[in-house]
């Protein structure tokens, strides 16, 4: 009997969307810590962070994915470390869910039909606890160049 081959992910939750990031990506997961806001940095670049003498860019997220921003006195936010090439960069995200493993041919590409502002940072789908998550294109959220602000 041939075994299904996996994949496993991170869910993570960004305002009300929940969205998932292949696990092999991923550095580490931390709280927030101290964030140093840069001039002139495109707008969804929430700063920069020292973490242990390296110094990461730090993504938010929900302003990257085109979200709603948070309200006043919101303190769950978590810090995901993903690689980028070879670079950390830190994702802001709401909360971090869980870790599942998926069957690699319940993997889909993504519908045309999705929001053309997530749409450009998504280029699979899959299944998971019933539910459809857009599987987050790490290369396309970090890039800077300005057809992606």
């Amino acid at each position: 009997m041939k075994e299904a081959v996996t994949k496993d992910f991170v869910n993570l939750q960004v305002a009300d969307f929940t969205c998932a990031v292949d696990i092999s990506s991923v550095h580490e997961i931390t709280r927030l810590t101290r964030v140093t806001q840069v001039d002139q940095a495109p707008s969804f670049v929430a700063g920069i962070m020292n973490l242990r003498g390296q110094v990461v860019t730090v993504v938010n997220l929900r302003a990257r994915l085109g979200l709603a921003t948070p309200e006043a006195g919101h303190s769950g936010v978590y810090n995901v470390l993903v690689k980028s090439g070879d670079e950390l960069i830190g994702l802001l995200v709401d909360n971090v869910d869980d870790i599942v493993s998926v069957a690699t041919h319940s993997i889909r590409p993504a519908p045309p039909h999705i929001e053309p502002q997530l749409q450009q940072f998504f280029g699979e789908v899959v299944e998971i606890h019933n539910r459809v998550v857009a599987i987050l294109a790490i290369d396309r959220v970090t890039a800077t160049d300005s057809d992606n602000n």
